[in-house]
């Protein structure tokens, strides 16, 4: 767990991570797009990833470093179905803010992300679980061959 408000000298101060990817400015979402007379496509841009693995002005904030790990695991995954999508680095960034309601947008945004972590973890298990069912039927359809009997 990262620190908290009563941790700091400043009361208003408050620690979480925070997921950034790096891109190329072509392959930020249009509206993150730098379109000023001059920036080329090649320019390296930091945006925020949504619970979704889709880029974002602004991140989540989570409370601890091993909820910022098991994401940034998910959102890597979720980063390499887009193939098309050039990323320079996925990094897990910590940092302070003295801004109001980021403790209470810090707690909402982790329990969200862990929501999201526990879907996928669900349809991890359901899948394996219909596979393994599948290869026990195919299994029972075979016929049974006593030891030492040649067909």
């Amino acid at each position: 767990m990262f620190r908290s408000v009563v941790d700091f000298e400043n009361i208003a101060q408050v620690e979480f991570a925070k997921i950034t990817i790096v891109v190329r400015n072509k392959y930020a979402p249009k509206f993150m797009q730098l379109r000023e007379f001059g920036v080329p496509d090649d320019t390296l841009r930091n945006v925020g990833v949504t619970t979704r693995g889709r880029m974002t002005d602004e991140g989540y904030y989570l409370e601890s470093m091993t909820l910022a790990r098991a994401f940034f695991e998910y959102v890597r995954a979720e980063l390499r179905k887009h193939q098309e999508i050039e990323i320079f680095d996925i990094r897990i960034d910590v940092a302070t803010s003295t801004q109001p309601g980021v403790e209470s947008k810090r707690r909402k945004d982790s329990e969200e992300v862990r929501m999201v972590l526990k879907r996928a973890l669900d349809k991890i298990n359901k899948s394996t679980q219909r596979a393994t069912r599948r290869a026990n039927t195919k299994r029972s359809n075979l016929p049974i061959i006593p030891p030492n009997r040649v067909l």
